[in-house]
């Protein structure tokens, strides 16, 4: 079996360190080769597909970015043009489900369990802003304003918190500013004092694997989470995770993950990201078609030593053949503890 990656270095490049080590676990096996392709231009990509005689493709981003890395220009829609051109099968979700992620308000609107929001428009903001700031009088405060099309926590950090309506202005000036392509932002309720979740989902057609963790903030105050404090190595960062046991939280946060993943048309993998208020309820603030393999993918198991890093490509190849309907190895199989292999295959 032929496995290309499609890698990048202008996003996460301590993750493509992970990823080395990965590919590398994944080639000790006979009968298994893993290439990667690492920042190719679409015409590359192509050449590979139409010259190889790949099984597989997996691409680990869906966007393009700009030469430093630090902005998304736009969602790649033309890679998956092109996978569905040539009849590649490949990791992960279809286009349709990829762009609905894409958009947080659509996905909010969707899941049912979005915080009150409102989108601001560039256009609007360039030629109706008292009208549109008019507007915001009306939120509740405190609000949280995010680029509604962009990922990895980009344009969020500590000064999107609003507290004052005077301060709408200056923020959103700043990140429609700092983002030339952004066309939307998103202006949410922010929640005081939450409790943050991370769930992750692997499998597909009711063959599930799920990790729920906890993020905990290191320091006395509630942090939030940017792009900055992510590209950091954890143990610099100002958070954590922890592993959660209340079994009434998982339970819920569980089944609202399995419906979602199957609602939105989701495969092999995918990552969301919650909110507990203090009254219990449960907010859906982010979702992802298509997460890194790093350390809080499968945070759990891997704390509890019943995964390796280096395992999660193969688990996810292996997930994505079944899903295509190939035979699998048996003595591949038994490389993983056999709770993961009951929950997904």
């Amino acid at each position: 079996m032929k496995l290309l990656i499609l890698a990048t270095t202008k996003f996460a490049p301590t993750y493509n360190e992970k990823l080395l080590s990965q590919v590398d676990y994944f080639n000790s096996f006979n009968g298994l080769k893993a290439d990667i392709l690492v920042d190719a231009s679409l015409s590359e990509i192509e050449m590979y597909l139409s010259q190889a005689n790949y099984d597989l493709i997996y691409p680990t981003t869906v966007f393009n970015y700009d030469d430093k890395g630090t902005k998304i220009i736009s969602f790649n829609s033309y890679l998956y043009k092109l996978l569905e051109y040539y009849n590649t099968k490949y990791i992960g979700s279809p286009i349709f489900s990829h762009l609905l992620l894409n958009d947080k308000a659509l996905t909010n609107l969707k899941s049912g369990l979005g915080l009150p929001n409102q989108i601001i428009t560039k256009s609007a903001w360039c030629n109706s802003r008292k009208s549109v700031i008019k507007n915001l009088e009306l939120f509740t405060l405190p609000a949280i304003v995010k680029p509604n099309t962009l990922a990895a926590s980009l344009g969020i950090d500590e000064t999107s918190i609003i507290r004052k309506i005077s301060d709408f202005e200056k923020v959103i000036d700043h990140r429609f500013d700092s983002f030339p392509y952004l066309t939307e932002l998103l202006i949410e309720s922010y929640l005081e004092n939450a409790t943050e979740y991370t769930v992750s989902i692997t499998g597909n057609g009711g063959k599930y694997l799920f990790n729920i963790s906890k993020l905990v903030s290191k320091t006395a105050k509630h942090t939030l989470h940017s792009y900055e404090s992510k590209r950091i190595p954890p143990e610099k960062r100002n958070f954590t995770y922890s592993i959660e046991k209340d079994r009434t939280i998982l339970y819920r946060l569980q089944k609202h993950t399995e419906r979602l993943f199957e609602q939105m048309h989701l495969r092999d993998l995918a990552r969301f990201d919650y909110l507990q208020a203090e009254d219990g309820s449960l907010y859906l603030i982010d979702a992802n078609s298509l997460p890194s393999l790093s350390n809080n993918y499968l945070f759990e198991y891997i704390y509890n030593e019943k995964l390796r890093l280096e395992q999660l490509l193969l688990l996810i190849t292996l997930v994505a053949q079944k899903r295509l309907g190939s035979n699998l190895n048996d003595n591949i199989l038994s490389e993983y503890p056999i709770e993961i292999v009951r929950a997904l295959f």
